[in-house]
């Protein structure tokens, strides 16, 4: 068996004295492990994102700023069903375009630093291309390509230094339209072992009530 996992991130920030702040980040993941029992595929991936994440604060008062964020994401390479030429998803399918107006708190100290980023509105853009399987899993109509939607948007993020060689990273997001609800989190604890070695743990859970059940998938 053969598996492997490269991971890639950019950050350019802009701080002008606390008064505006830009922050810009660029993430690729990608993951891939062999698949002795697949008739179709030698190997499939099992992590697969590319995000490009960008965020301007205007400062309010005190720790609050008036804030503006987009985010868009999608993936590098084509995911199958075991044992099927079933394309789950591919390279801008889906593609995913989320714009979010709010309300940023965003606290700096020691050992930590917390971005609490509430957005009363919301809007998330969905495409996928007509080589998907199922559309539905991704909140798009069937003979469709696109779709929109509209509500409220949580973001929480957290860098706890635990102790100098132990990192924690944190982030939550949930995004409701009030009919269904679409919340993810990530968790990424960074060890580091000594001068020449650290090693990584990562979690990832997502939610997502939008899509429609079937016989192959029966959780949200």
């Amino acid at each position: 068996n053969f598996s492997g996992l490269a991971t890639f991130q950019v950050f350019a920030n802009y701080n002008d004295n606390e008064k505006v702040l830009f922050e810009n980040q660029l993430e690729a993941k990608v993951g891939m492990t062999s698949t002795p029992s697949d008739e179709y595929h030698k190997y499939l991936f099992n992590t697969d994102q590319f995000r490009l994440y960008n965020k301007l604060g205007l400062s309010a008062f005190k720790n609050w700023y008036y804030t503006i964020s987009s985010e868009f994401k999608t993936q590098f390479f084509a995911n199958y069903k075991t044992n099927t030429n079933d394309m789950i998803s591919n390279f801008m399918s889906p593609a995913q375009l989320d714009i979010t107006l709010g309300m940023d708190f965003k606290q700096n100290k020691k050992n930590y630093t917390l971005s609490l980023l509430t957005s009363p509105l919301a809007y998330t853009f969905m495409y996928i291309n007509d080589k998907i399987t199922d559309p539905a899993a991704f909140n798009v109509e069937p003979g469709h390509s696109t779709a929109n939607l509209v509500g409220s948007k949580f973001t929480g993020n957290l860098t706890w230094t635990i102790i100098p060689s132990i990192v924690c990273e944190s982030k939550l997001e949930y995004f409701t339209t009030y009919d269904k609800v679409i919340a993810s989190w990530e968790n990424t604890f960074n060890f580091v072992l000594n001068r020449y070695l650290s090693t990584k743990l990562f979690v990832h859970a997502r939610y997502d009530d939008g899509v429609k059940l079937t016989e192959d998938n029966k959780s949200y």
